[in-house]
C-alpha cells in the first residue's frame, strides 16, 4: 500500500540522525556489555562519520533540491562555490549527512549482530530515500554520503577487529 511505504520512509529518519544514533549507541551498552570496552569504534562509525560529513558540507555549496528551481536551472547550477564555509541549510546539500550516518551506523550494527544486517541495510536505505523524498538532497548527495558511511564504517569496523 502506498501510504505505508511513505509512512515508512518519513519515519526512517531517526536511523541517521544524531540523536537517533545515541538512543542506539545507549541500547548497545546496556544491552550488550561485551561491546562496551570497544564503543568508541561504534561511535566513531556512527556519530564520527555524520560529522565528518557535517565538516564535508563547509568544502562545497550546493543547494538543496527544495531551495532550488531546477525547471529555470541545470543540475550543475545547483552547485554554487568550493570552500563556502557556513553558507546556511540552504547550501549545504552535499554530502547528505544522515546517510553517511545511517550507513556508518548499519555497517557498524552488521558487523557486531550479522543476523540483522538486512534490517541495518534497509534502514539506511530508507534514511537515503527519506532525505531524496523531502527534497532536502539530490539523489547524488545521498549516493556520496553513502560511499563515505561505508568507507568510515568500514574503516571503524576494521580498527575495532585489530584491537580486539
Amino acid at each position: 500500500h502506498p501510504h505505508f511505504v511513505v509512512e515508512l520512509v518519513n519515519n526512517s529518519e531517526p536511523f541517521g540522525h544524531g540523536l537517533g544514533i545515541v538512543a542506539i549507541t545507549v541500547a548497545v551498552v546496556l544491552l550488550d556489555p561485551s561491546k562496551r570496552s570497544r564503543i568508541a569504534w561504534f561511535v566513531g562509525g556512527s556519530l564520527g562519520a555524520g560529522i565528518l560529513a557535517s565538516a564535508a558540507k563547509l568544502l562545497i555549496a550546493r543547494y538543496r533540491p527544495r531551495a532550488f528551481d531546477l525547471e529555470n536551472g541545470t543540475v550543475w547550477q545547483t552547485f554554487r562555490c568550493w570552500f563556502p564555509g557556513f553558507g546556511g541549510t540552504s547550501t549545504q546539500s552535499m554530502p547528505s549527512s544522515h546517510t553517511v550516518a545511517a550507513v556508518g551506523l548499519a555497517i557498524m550494527l552488521s558487523a557486531w549482530y550479522p543476523r540483522g544486517r538486512w534490517l541495518f541495510v534497509t534502514l539506511a536505505v530508507l534514511v537515503g530515500v527519506n532525505r531524496m523524498h523531502q527534497l532536502a538532497h539530490f539523489p547524488s548527495d545521498v549516493l556520496v554520503g553513502a560511499a563515505l558511511g561505508w568507507f568510515v564504517g568500514s574503516w571503524c569496523v576494521i580498527g575495532d577487529q585489530v584491537t580486539m
